[in-house]
């Protein structure tokens, strides 16, 4: 017998025991953002005679201890997709394309409301802000680099380029060259 997870509030949904190969709402507790690894049509893994675009993901989990599946998409779900690879209709330009995911409980299949999986149409903000020259956040880590005389703590909570590290260190030195 395979071992049932609890999903919310160390709870476990009746939903898992079917054992879908696709990823549903009933794993989702909150929204996450995924970066699409790869999108395929393919026959439907759960044994029905259909085909399927389907999204895999390059994060193993999602959430520490519970598999990555993959997830179906619909049309709805392709443009939205598709906006976030510059317009690209073609699935091998969408690798590397990062999404958000969430729960709709109002999604409807027929008259019934079973919930399901959304693409949020709005793109996922990079989680680490940039250091770019000239920016707010350029100027704040060249006072922090006067001050502390490393990078540290601003590699800490930001990205930033190693060419774009040397040029923030020959500006606070006096070397603009």
């Amino acid at each position: 017998m395979t071992e049932l997870k609890p999903v919310d509030n160390n709870k476990t949904h009746y939903r898992q025991a079917f054992k879908s190969p696709y990823l549903s709402n009933e794993e989702l507790t909150e929204p996450v953002v995924l970066t699409i690894k790869e999108v395929r049509y393919e026959k439907n893994q759960a044994g029905k005679n259909e085909q399927h675009m389907v999204a895999y993901f390059i994060e193993p989990e999602i959430r520490p201890g519970m598999k990555l599946k993959p997830l179906i998409l619909n049309v709805g779900n392709c443009k939205i997709i598709r906006g976030f690879a510059d317009d690209s209709p073609f699935i091998e330009d969408w690798a590397g394309i990062k999404i958000r995911v969430y729960r709709d409980a109002s999604v409807k299949f027929g008259q019934d409301i079973v919930g399901g999986v959304r693409i949020d149409p709005n793109r996922p903000r990079d989680e680490r802000a940039k250091v770019t020259p000239g920016s707010d956040l350029w100027n704040r880590a060249k006072k922090a680099f006067e001050r502390d005389k490393t990078l540290d703590n601003v590699k800490a909570h930001a990205d930033i380029t190693p060419a774009h590290e040397q040029q923030l260190i020959r500006e606070v030195m006096g070397d603009v060259s």
